[in-house]
């Protein structure tokens, strides 16, 4: 397993870090609104949701918050 924690400003986006690979993911909202797009479905979380899914779609996350958010990021097998 491989964690992060990742903050987004305003109006940003995962798109460049965000990749399709084999294993699995777990997202926690710490603080802010996070948007999921995975294989072009859209969730809206906000503090205190999570989400678990399939790395091997298509996905990124996208903030919608006024301020930062701040997320914590789980992947299975690790990027090495």
């Amino acid at each position: 397993m491989e964690t992060y924690l990742v903050e987004f400003i305003k109006n940003s986006n995962t798109q460049d870090i965000f990749t399709e690979h084999p294993g699995q993911e777990f997202c926690y909202i710490l603080k802010g609104k996070v948007s999921f797009i995975l294989d072009e479905q859209e969730f809206e979380l906000c503090e205190g949701d999570s989400l678990y899914f399939n790395s091997n779609i298509p996905h990124y996350a996208k903030s919608w918050s006024k301020s930062n958010a701040v997320m914590l990021w789980i992947i299975t097998p690790p990027n090495i």
